[in-house]
């Protein structure tokens, strides 16, 4: 319904998305079959001791996904008339407005029959697909990558973006942050700052602590420096003062 309302929409807007919803349609089929192939089909990628202990869930766990699977199944079904069809203006009331000019949800109903039936192809192909390429033993798709091994590669390296955000961002990032920490951190601040006072202290320290020697001769020997200062001091404020 979301696609058909797209397309009833009579926009170049409208039509891009509806065919970008079919490719993502086709997409999500092609990829969601080729995950339940790998996992469940063909040889297992485990170990034999994993492969032991393989078991079916517990229903506590199979239980909400089966009311899960049902609701997505039939929900649509169920809800059609109520959500978009000859009941929708009653069920939504005054919650949803719409104008009518643009109620390109009752105009969904008359799209021609292959915009209805497009998505359909469009997920039944992927699945197809994607049971030839994977399945089988995966022969196919090994020869694909090979015939094609610049467009795999650049797949399976996820465009490239770690490497290039890696070169773009990360690497001169890392190296403003060690010239930074080198030369900001450790030559300025650190030398300066922390480092150069406690350097600092310690040097007057050691010079200080040379006065504190042990020796009697060598404190009489201050203490006289001392005396003949504040005597000389003395002398010349009252002499010469």
């Amino acid at each position: 319904m979301v696609l058909e309302a797209a397309w009833a929409d009579h926009s170049t807007q409208g039509q891009f998305a509806y065919f970008m919803g079919l490719t993502a349609a086709f997409i999500t089929a092609f990829y969601s079959w080729r995950l339940l192939v790998l996992t469940f089909h063909g040889k297992p990628r485990s170990g034999e001791k994993v492969m032991s202990h393989v078991h079916e869930s517990p229903v506590i766990m199979l239980l909400p996904l089966i009311i899960l699977s049902i609701g997505a199944v039939g929900a649509g079904y169920v809800f059609y008339e109520l959500f978009v069809g000859h009941d929708r203006v009653d069920f939504w009331s005054t919650a949803i407005f719409v104008l009518p000019a643009n109620d390109t949800v009752e105009a969904a109903h008359h799209v021609p029959l292959w915009v209805k039936k497009a998505p359909l192809v469009a997920a039944v192909s992927g699945i197809v697909i994607a049971t030839l390429i994977y399945g089988f033993g995966g022969g196919f798709a090994r020869w694909i990558a090979g015939a094609l091994k610049p467009i795999h590669a650049l797949f399976f390296n996820k465009y490239y973006i770690d490497e290039i955000y890696n070169a773009v961002f990360l690497r001169p990032a890392l190296w403003l942050g060690r010239v930074f920490f080198n030369v900001g951190d450790q030559k300025i601040i650190n030398r300066l700052g922390p480092d150069g006072l406690a350097k600092s202290s310690l040097g007057g320290a050691s010079l200080l602590s040379k006065f504190q020697s042990g020796y009697v001769y060598q404190y009489a020997f201050v203490m006289m420096i001392g005396l003949i200062a504040v005597v000389s001091w003395i002398f010349y404020r009252i002499v010469l003062g």
